[in-house]
Formats: structure tokens, sequence, C-alpha cells
């Protein structure tokens, strides 16, 4: 059975099934090497992580699967940092229960903002078939060739 569960701290252990899924999601999509995906891994994701940022994971029987790391971004939104999901697990609607799981959290938030690589074609497609819509959002931490997406809460 796949469960969510939010965790404001992770053993080391947690983090190395964290990595072990980032890197097997990202090097499917066959753009990025495992050196440059560590690099990232260890300069964007970790950081996130020792600061306790809203973490979301996917469980199937205690097994990390998949997860989102989000950042709250002013009074009514947060920043969808990071998401991966084991390629298996894949296009089944988790991604889409992962990415809005914060609305859960925090019922008080209207928008969801995020950035992604404009050569990012598959990540465009899946942000977009899940409502999101292109914006001006740039998140600072990311150069020239991102591009923003959002996703406004229905009322």
């Amino acid at each position: 059975m796949i469960t969510f569960v939010w965790l404001k701290t992770m053993s080391s252990s947690q983090i190395k099934e964290l990595f072990d899924v980032f890197l097997s999601a990202f090097l499917a999509q066959d753009r990025l090497t495992s050196e440059s995906l560590t690099t990232y891994f260890h300069e964007k994701i970790i950081p996130r992580i020792k600061r306790e940022d809203p973490l979301v994971v996917l469980l199937n029987q205690d097994k990390i699967i998949g997860f989102a790391l989000f950042e709250k971004w002013g009074k009514s939104a947060y920043y969808l940092a990071e998401m991966a999901i084991l390629p298996a697990y894949q296009r089944k609607g988790l991604g889409k229960k992962l990415t809005f799981s914060v609305f859960d959290k925090d019922p008080f938030i209207q928008k969801i903002l995020l950035v992604t690589e404009i050569a990012n074609t598959w990540a465009q497609a899946f942000y977009e078939s899940i409502g999101f819509k292109r914006s001006c959002f740039v998140h600072p931490d990311y150069p020239i060739d991102f591009i923003g997406y959002e996703y406004a809460k229905e009322e």
C-alpha cells in the first residue's frame, strides 16, 4: 500500500533513499549525468532538508518511492522545489497527488509556484497536464534558462 508521509527530519538512510529516487527518476529522462545530478542534490536539496522545508514522501512498505520538497513562498504560496518518483511508479497519478498534497498540509495557501528548465519539455508537459499555467515567476536561485509555472487554487 502506498502512503504519503510528511517528514520534518530525515535519517541518513532516508536521505540516501531520497537520493536514489532522485537519481533514478532523472537519469531515466536521459538528459543529465549522475555527476551533475549528484552535485545538484548536494547543493540544492540537502540544504532544504537541513532547513526542514516541507517534505512529503511516498512510501511503499516503508521504502521511499517518491517525494516532493516545498518551500514556503510569501503568505499564500508554496514553491515546489523538487519532485521525483521512481520510474516504475510514474504515470499512476502519484505525481499529481504529491504536487497538490501541500493544499492538504496547509489549507490557507492559494498557489503553488515552480520553475523548470526550458529544455525539460517532459516536466512542462506534466505540469501543464495537471493544470499549471506558464507564468512570469522567477526563482532567484535559478538561471535564466528556466521558466516559471503556477497553479492557483480554485475557490
